[in-house]
């Protein structure tokens, strides 16, 4: 049997598998998508093994469970160029937009896949060559083709909206699809669209899914990026969370101690290990960020904190703990981030305590926020008159 690339690819996949299941991840929907991805090619390829092994037996296996196999592998192939079409689209729409096109695309993909199972198929065994043939292949051709040339062109047309690094990695999953698919066509002995699909999924893993690209290397907790991919789906779900933030203001004091930013927070992960609906990150201006939809999860790491801060000088004259309960009143992660930058500077002498903002914090907040709107529209539009007395 010529199963020296399937099992190659199949080997990669696995590996994927294990890597993406051995590391912390924020169950974004478009992880779920692209793990989705991962599971379909998986099972394609092992379909491309299953289906050269019942061949292999055909001699003493039903021809119907046999031609079944075979087909099933080739529906799976559709299903699989149709999962890299669906990946373009979670980078150019909304989560919810997303759901409802897969809907459409599941019905879509379900009745091509029963026009393959329901038309002939051939198999050819001769001369070291196994491969098959026949009507459900070519739809099988066409359905596949179709759905590469949609995706190159979703990509092309929405080149703008998506993120470089995925147009990259897509074209490129692409490009060596159809090489292998072409040389495969010209050459029916040589069965590389399998490991072409593997290698495929191994690029997008490698340049946009790798959930190290989350991770604050030093600290091991998630970082600014993540952060903001985190905050941007909760807001697009319109789902109620409790944050709170964990800075130190007085860096030099910290420099005067001998101590920075990292080396504190070291001290802090440990304390929060043990809670598991906690997702906590590094943001840019060197804070802790925890986000929970448990809010008493939350207060009881907030003492913990508190609690062994107790004993170090350190935490408190330079920390500040600030809970936010409910973020209903903010609906983007700039906004939510200004607040707590407001809250910081209104409440600046109460360090090393923790600090519950409130309707009234928010409400300064918006009336600060829309003076300062006002001023910068009057200056722009240069309704700004000064009189000198």
């Amino acid at each position: 049997m010529n199963i020296q690339f399937q099992l190659c690819g199949l080997s990669i996949l696995i590996l994927l598998i294990i890597f993406y299941n051995s590391h912390k991840t924020l169950h974004l929907y478009k992880e779920r998508v692209f793990y989705a991805v991962l599971c379909i090619i998986t099972a394609s390829l092992s379909g491309d093994i299953l289906s050269l092994v019942v061949i292999y037996f055909r001699e003493i296996l039903p021809i119907l469970l046999v031609e079944m196999v075979c087909k099933l592998y080739l529906a799976s192939l559709v299903l699989g160029a149709w999962s890299a079409l669906e990946y373009v689209f979670t980078d150019v729409i909304g989560e919810s937009k997303h759901v409802k096109l897969t809907r459409w695309m599941i019905l879509l993909v379900t009745a091509q896949s029963v026009l393959i199972l329901l038309l002939p198929v051939h198999i050819y065994d001769s001369e070291g060559k196994v491969y098959t043939y026949g009507p459900s292949v070519i739809v099988v051709y066409i359905f596949v083709a179709l759905y590469i040339l949609s995706t190159l062109a979703v990509t092309f047309v929405l080149r703008k909206k998506l993120n470089p690094r995925i147009r990259f990695a897509i074209v490129l999953w692409m490009l060596i699809w159809i090489a292998s698919a072409v040389a495969q066509f010209l050459n029916d002995g040589l069965l590389i669209v399998g490991f072409a699909s593997a290698i495929g999924v191994l690029i997008l893993a490698v340049i946009i899914e790798n959930p190290e690209a989350n991770l604050e290397r030093k600290l091991g907790c998630f970082n600014s990026y993540a952060l903001t991919e985190y905050l941007n789906q909760l807001f697009e779900r319109k789902k109620s969370f409790s944050i709170m933030e964990i800075s130190f203001e007085n860096t030099i004091l910290l420099e005067e101690m001998g101590m920075d930013i990292d080396e504190i927070l070291r001290r802090i992960l440990p304390l929060l290990s043990r809670y598991n609906d906690i997702f906590v990150f590094k943001n840019i201006n060197l804070s802790l960020i925890l986000i929970s939809e448990n809010r008493e999860e939350l207060e009881s790491a907030a003492k913990a904190i508190l609690d062994d801060a107790g004993r170090s000088e350190i935490y408190r004259k330079t920390a500040m703990l600030i809970i936010m309960e409910h973020t209903d009143d903010f609906s983007d992660m700039d906004n939510l981030m200004r607040f707590f930058s407001f809250v910081r500077s209104e409440r600046e002498e109460e360090k090393g305590m923790l600090i519950f903002t409130d309707e009234s914090m928010v409400t300064r907040f918006k009336q600060k926020n829309l003076i300062e709107q006002e001023i910068s529209d009057a200056l722009a539009e240069d309704r700004v008159e000064v009189f000198l007395q």
